[in-house]
């Protein structure tokens, strides 16, 4: 039963530092997109871009329940391993 609670803990603290990550790289990713949209836009009009394309693809992979690729260049999901 200990060992149980000690692998439970461990996976845990595993899980956290992948949350961590991926965060990182969603950041990472926002911030490639904005500096995208930034290059031909002032800065309010490429934060706006960058939200509306933002959520679009997260309404777009809601939507598709197997979560493959939508296959479009902004794309936010990344994965590591």
């Amino acid at each position: 039963m200990y060992q149980n609670i000690i692998n439970a803990e461990e996976t845990s603290k595993k899980t956290i530092q992948e949350v961590i990550c991926q965060y990182f790289y969603f950041g990472k990713a926002l911030e490639g997109r904005f500096n995208h949209w930034r290059k031909n836009n002032p800065k309010r009009t490429a934060q706006g871009l960058v939200n509306n394309s933002s959520t679009s693809d997260s309404n777009d992979n809601d939507s598709n329940s197997e979560g493959s690729s939508s296959g479009s260049e902004a794309e936010i999901n990344v994965n590591i391993s």
